[in-house]
Order: C-alpha cells, then structure tokens, then sequence
C-alpha cells in the first residue's frame, strides 16, 4: 500500500507520515486536503506567486544577458565545448542529464543543458534535441510522481522534503494540479512539486498533462538563449 503523508505538520514530515485520508471522507475533509477545491489562502501565497513571476521575468533578463556576455568573451571555447559534448553525449547524454536533474533536484540547472544544446558549436538537429528536452524533463516530472507513491515514506525522502513542505502544501491545498502547471514554468522547483504530488496521492492522467508545461518553458527558454548568443 501507498503511504500517503496529506496532514503532515512540518516539524513531523522528517520522521514519519500521516495516514492516508479515507476513501469516503466527507466535503470538508477533500477541501481541506491540498488537492482538494479552492480554498482561500492568505496573502502570503500571493505575494509568493508574484514573487516567482518577478524572478521569471528577471531570470529571462539575465539569461538573455549572460548568453551574451559568454559569447563575446567566451565564444571559442563555448562553441568547441558545445561541440565535444553533444558529439560525445549526443541525444541519450542529453535525455539522461535533463532526467535525472528533473528528477532528483541535482545541484545543477537543466538550463545547463540546454545552453549547451542552444549554442551554435551544438552538433545536434534543433527540433529533435527540444524533443529530447521535452520528453525527459516530462518523464522525470512523472518518474518524480510514482518514486514517491512509492518510497515517500522514507526518512531520508521526508527530511530532504521537510523544509519545502509548508509552502508546497498551501500551493497544493490551494491550486491542486495547476501548481505543477506553475512550476513547469517559473522557478517554483519543479521536481520537488512533482514528488509533493506523489505524496498528495493527485491522480496521475491530470499531473502527466500538468507536466506538458514543461514543454513551453524549454522552447521559450532555448530561442531567448540563441537571442543572447547571438547579439
């Protein structure tokens, strides 16, 4: 059986989980479960949500600006290291590394990744590599979804968990399945909320077309990373 940690105080989500809700619980229980209906939330939330939007409209910015400054300063060496890795990765290197950043939330950014696709020095085929791109990150994203349902209950799952849970569970109590839609495409960690939606025990058809968010944010992150490189 799933373990399913839905009522979680923060302080106990490093050391055990909470019993999964009732199959027959009534209205109140299912709106006050984080997938449950819109509930009204404080402003907090707002104010994070329009955080996040602030710093995906800077990130833009600075992603644009930093193509820029890496090519002209560096421009060589990015075309002949683009060049090596996708000749040497090639389209499996390139699955492989968005998958496993988009699973496990590894130190590294998949923009990495995809600067190194991006770059003119790239040896691989445009529409294909975004593919690639697309269909990793949606796997981890799902991959994320079932390894929880599974070993959420983990002690080692739950303490790397613990410190996101607060605002994972008003996002999830307040937007449901449209919270993995938010963080496919702004900073909100996307992975992190896949596992939360393993753990929420969301149904997997919505969270799968949730994750096609994924889709959008990397074709538009990849033409703003030719823009820089190309100025």
């Amino acid at each position: 059986m799933t373990r399913e940690p839905e009522h979680i105080h923060p302080d106990e989500l490093s050391h055990k989980p909470a019993p999964a809700q009732p199959q027959d619980a009534g209205p109140k229980e299912r709106d006050a479960a984080p997938g449950g209906s819109f509930q009204k939330e404080p402003d907090v939330m707002r104010s994070y949500l329009v955080r996040n939007l602030i710093y995906l409209v800077v990130g833009i910015v600075l992603l644009v600006g930093l193509a820029y400054i890496a090519q002209r300063y560096l421009g060589q060496h990015l075309e002949t290291g683009s060049r090596w890795l996708t000749d040497t990765a090639g389209y499996p290197g390139v699955f492989v590394s968005i998958w496993l950043i988009d699973t496990f939330t590894l130190p590294i950014s998949p923009d990495v990744i995809l600067a190194i696709v991006a770059h003119k020095g790239s040896t691989l085929h445009t529409p294909t590599a975004l593919v690639v791109i697309c269909v990793a990150s949606i796997a981890a994203g799902n991959s994320g979804y079932y390894l929880a349902k599974r070993i959420g209950h983990w002690s080692f799952i739950q303490r790397r968990l613990a410190k996101s849970y607060t605002k994972g569970h008003k996002l999830f109590k307040r937007f449901g399945v449209w919270t993995v839609v938010i963080a496919g495409l702004t900073p909100i960690p996307f992975s992190i909320v896949c596992w939360f939606a393993g753990l929420y025990g969301m149904k997997p058809w919505p969270l799968f077309w949730a994750t096609w968010s994924r889709i959008p944010r990397f074709i538009g992150w990849y033409y703003l990373l030719r823009l820089g490189f190309s100025l």
